[in-house]
């Protein structure tokens, strides 16, 4: 009987290690800070990002984040928030090779991503951002002047470029749809407007009321409450803007100006108050145009 006894523990000991085996993350974890990577992003005042030959810088300003090109351009929000989320929450597992010779296979060489964080002392913390795992659900870190490569977590890195574009603030005009209470559209000598009486929206085509598709008025309405950009065309000249459509949306005592227009072949949005010209999409100015249908 107690030889039985000893023969299941021994079974039940063996059968445990390999449970723990199976599980253990390949790779030393003996002594890993696994937060090594994590800022705290209240702190964060700069970031530098770089990409092969290619870098771009952000700032924080006091109410907006900045990217820095020809000249200091707002950043998006969103875009910035998905990087300082990242930064917050960033957390490595395994330590999967401390040789040289292998930082290519993991992407953590002159092809990985280098990002730079500089905080309020002044002080920076930075790393290589390399592949993913095979499994896509890790990815492969390096602290600059570090043989070691870490396992971690999975970020990404297509959002990380180091194009200027792709970081600035698309956003055109932002209102709840619901604040909006009157667009007016001028093009050539015909006006179009769509207020909103008693709850309710009322259409008028040069001055005569005129029954409308609820649901095109809803599209339109959505459509510029919240409208976004596809891109950017700083160069555009105003005075050489054509087959121009001027939209003035009201929101409470205030106004915004939208010219929608071609420059050249390019559909495009100049915003006065801004001095901005934007790159659209043609079914944006189709959809606006259909007011004078």
């Amino acid at each position: 009987m107690k030889q039985k006894i000893i023969y299941f523990s021994i079974l039940a000991a063996l059968a445990l290690g390999a449970f723990y085996l199976i599980r253990k993350p390949t790779g030393n974890v003996e002594n890993i800070d696994n937060v090594m990577l994590r800022l705290d992003t209240l702190k964060i005042v700069q970031v530098t990002l770089k990409t092969g030959a290619n870098s771009i810088v952000l700032k924080k300003g006091v109410e907006n984040w900045f990217v820095e090109g020809k000249k200091t351009y707002t950043a998006d929000r969103n875009t910035i928030n998905t990087l300082l989320k990242f930064a917050e929450e960033v957390s490595v597992s395994n330590r999967i090779s401390d040789k040289p010779e292998k930082h290519s296979k993991f992407g953590v060489d002159s092809t990985g991503t280098s990002i730079k964080f500089r905080l309020q002392d002044n002080s920076e913390i930075s790393y290589l951002i390399g592949s993913d795992d095979q499994e896509r659900r890790h990815t492969f870190y390096r602290l600059p002047g570090k043989d070691e490569v870490y396992l971690g977590t999975l970020f990404p890195r297509y959002r990380l470029t180091a194009d200027i574009d792709s970081w600035r603030d698309k956003t055109v005009f932002s209102a709840d749809m619901n604040t909006v209470t009157k667009i007016s559209l001028m093009k050539g000598k015909d006006t179009a407007v769509i207020e909103k009486k008693n709850d309710a929206w009322e259409v008028t085509l040069n001055g005569k009321l005129q029954e409308f598709d609820e649901e095109k008025i809803r599209k339109i309405t959505r459509k510029l409450s919240m409208f976004k950009a596809a891109g950017f065309a700083d160069d555009a000249d105003e005075t050489l803007l054509t087959d121009k459509i001027t939209v003035f949306i009201s929101v409470g005592s205030s106004t915004k100006e939208i010219i929608f227009a071609k420059y050249g072949e390019m559909d495009v949005a100049f915003d006065r108050e801004k001095q901005q010209c934007y790159s659209v999409n043609p079914d944006d100015i189709s959809l606006i145009s259909k007011m004078f249908e």
